[in-house]
């Protein structure tokens, strides 16, 4: 039984460490695109204030 928990937590700290790899990967796909796009977005008219 312990052998078996061990494992699961061992699958799911596999799990969460590609998790986080993935996120920090879209954020860095997030702050690529708005350090390319803020140059436009600057120019262009908000209907927001």
């Amino acid at each position: 039984m312990a052998d078996t928990r061990d494992e699961q937590i061992k699958e799911l700290s596999e799990e969460l460490e590609d998790r986080d790899t993935r996120i920090g990967q879209i954020e860095g796909q997030v702050q690529e695109h708005d350090t390319l796009m803020a140059p436009f977005e600057s120019t262009t008219s908000s209907p927001w204030p």
